[in-house]
């Protein structure tokens, strides 16, 4: 595995270290499912323009949109801006070198 393959692995262990930290708690098993199918399909992307790339950013971002307008304002903007954005940064992470960043 070349050093990039591997970072995005890393990257993609840390999503899954997240998930399973905010599964249950914050995270339906169905939303946290999710998570991970994207991350899992932006890693094994060859380009962001591939199939899996563009489909596991669409599923992430609209998980995320609604997480944060809807089930975690509970939680104030302080705590669901942190938990989005270390999601973020992970997930982001996970995408082949020219993908285009993770949305604000």
């Amino acid at each position: 595995m070349d050093s990039t393959r591997t970072a995005r692995y890393d990257a993609y262990k840390a999503v899954r270290g997240l998930v399973e930290e905010l599964r249950n708690v914050k995270l339906f098993d169905a939303e946290a499912d999710s998570i991970l199918w994207a991350a899992e399909g932006l890693l094994l992307a060859n380009s962001p323009t591939d199939a899996e790339a563009v489909d596991a950013r669409t599923t992430f971002d609209t998980l995320m949109d609604g997480l944060l307008a809807k089930r975690w304002q509970d939680i104030g903007p302080t705590t669901a801006e942190l938990h989005r954005k270390r999601l973020l940064e992970a997930f982001a992470e996970c995408a082949p070198a020219e993908a285009v960043p993770a949305s604000a």
